[in-house]
């Protein structure tokens, strides 16, 4: 699970040292009825660049799946970037060789 706080951006960064082929995860900003936020942007970059970038998430959207070649990548890097207030984030993912 990654929170951002208000108006900042959430990291969590990987070392892969190039030993993995792909990146997949479901993307969900919240399934909380009461769920109160500004719509959240989640990016995927590999080496510091970036590699997957959703549209805005607003509470109680649909989950996102996505998926992404990080073949040859180094250092992957997960952000969430939240404009306003947040309350909860539930994120998952996982690298497959």
């Amino acid at each position: 699970m990654m929170q951002p706080s208000p108006n900042s951006t959430a990291v969590a960064a990987y070392d892969l040292e190039g030993k993995y082929a792909t990146f997949a995860a479901t993307i969900l900003a919240s399934n909380k009825e009461d769920a109160s936020f500004a719509p959240l942007t989640f990016r995927v970059l590999g080496d510091d660049r970036e590699l997957w970038k959703s549209q805005p998430l607003a509470p109680n959207s649909a989950e996102v799946a996505m998926s992404v070649s990080v073949a040859g990548v180094r250092r992957l890097q997960l952000e969430v970037v939240c404009p306003g207030t947040v309350l909860l984030l539930v994120p998952s993912g996982s690298t497959r060789g």
